[in-house]
């Protein structure tokens, strides 16, 4: 084991109370075999970490995923499956505590917040550390400062350093880091896999719409469908052979989606039963989520439902992003809140308020010129963190098959 800098020897053997502060709440139990370790410094980074998680399973499956954070309730976001908890202060008991029971084989970490306890008892069990997301700004510690610097010892614990651009790098060279293992590699963003399609399905459906313009309203609650048939009406006028394709929403009713396309008098089809859309067909309702892929590709424009009305709380955009679809949605997207104001300003979304609002943005989209722009807008977003993604896949590669060669 290297020698510790004063300052951080100090630091560890200041006292601490000796029981754990996760001996109050037991901690879900371990799953056998390697663990990836990702810790967020702010809640919106644990949706960026578990894709990464989810990308790094698509290439192996024999290994657990904990994500943890630092402060405040549990974010409201889909993780994926994965463990999820918050961390305790830092002290040597705690940091005991969690590592005897999780056992990282491999750990990430975020942020400028740094655990000089809790990362030095990782370093010493051997969990390859890649510390993420440097970004131009101070490092900070629980440690007092009449301690001195424990910042740069606690640095050196990782194997990799991923800055986001120069100055951050810059910053790093300062505090006395060389060598390759600090690089510059972008920021920690989502980057969501795109959701599967069959290829043979694609062409097939493609060729029922014989190019025929299509609009996919998906991930819709059952109130939400009046507005959009609403909005179907008033763009029809200006493009006859425009299909609308309903997706609902998980646990929305279908039946009662059926019984309001009886009512509004609108001809219209499920795909779901085998029936397939002709030129005749205006609506075609799809339930099976299963097949957001499909339409997606196929729809150059997408209304993101679960966003017009109050109480909700928007689903995934990323989702149609990725897959090319320009992407309208309403304002009640809290749980994606940041993902929406991004592809906004980028211009690869549109804030939509009611029906009218709805139809005027689909017909501007209609124009395939437009569409194209705001889908090409979206995928630089989404395209935006593969380096960092790329890069850390690679180390987390490396580090697990490391240790299952020991």
């Amino acid at each position: 084991m290297a020698n510790r800098p004063l300052s951080l020897a100090s630091y560890l053997a200041l006292p601490r109370k000796r029981t754990s502060d996760l001996s109050v709440a037991p901690m879900p139990d371990r799953p056998s075999g390697p663990l990836v370790w990702a810790h967020a410094s702010q809640g919106e980074q644990l949706r960026a970490l578990s894709d990464l998680c989810r990308r790094l399973r698509q290439q192996r499956e024999d290994f657990s995923c904990l994500l943890t954070y630092s402060n405040g309730a549990q974010p409201r976001i889909e993780l994926g499956g994965t463990f999820c908890m918050q961390l305790p202060a830092d002290t040597a008991v705690n940091a005991a505590a969690f590592l005897d029971h999780w056992k990282p084989t491999v750990g990430l970490w975020t942020g400028a917040e740094l655990h000089p306890t809790l990362l030095r008892q990782a370093a010493d069990r051997n969990c390859a550390l890649a510390l993420l997301d440097i970004r131009d700004m101070p490092f900070t510690t629980s440690a007092p400062r009449w301690l001195g610097d424990t910042v740069t010892a606690t640095l050196r614990l990782f194997d990799r350093h991923f800055a986001v651009n120069g100055n951050a790098l810059r910053r790093l060279r300062r505090l006395g880091l060389q060598g390759s293992s600090v690089r510059v590699a972008g920021p920690l963003l989502e980057t969501p896999l795109p959701l599967p399609c069959n290829d043979g399905e694609h062409s097939e459906a493609a060729a029922i719409l014989a190019g025929r313009p299509v609009w996919l309203a998906a991930r819709v609650q059952r109130e939400e469908v009046d507005i959009v048939l609403h909005a179907f009406r008033h763009v029809r006028r200006l493009a006859h052979r425009l299909l609308l394709v309903i997706l609902p929403d998980v646990g929305v009713d279908p039946v009662a989606i059926l019984s309001e396309l009886e009512d509004s008098k609108l001809r219209h089809v499920c795909w779901d039963t085998g029936e397939q859309p002709n030129e005749a067909t205006e609506v075609l309702l799809v339930v099976d989520t299963a097949e957001l892929g499909l339409w997606y590709r196929l729809a150059p424009v997408s209304f993101v439902g679960t966003s017009l009305l109050v109480g909700h709380q928007g689903r995934d955009p990323y989702e149609a992003t990725a897959l090319g679809s320009a992407v309208l949605h309403g304002p009640n997207v809290g749980r994606y809140l940041q993902s929406y104001a991004k592809l906004d300003k980028a211009g690869a979304a549109k804030l939509v308020t009611d029906a009218e609002t709805l139809a005027a943005s689909v017909s501007q989209l209609i124009a395939p010129d437009r569409a194209a722009q705001m889908a090409h807008a979206g995928w630089e977003v989404v395209s935006e963190g593969a380096e960092l993604a790329n890069q850390v896949i690679e180390f987390l590669n490396d580090a697990l098959d490391t240790a299952e060669a020991e």
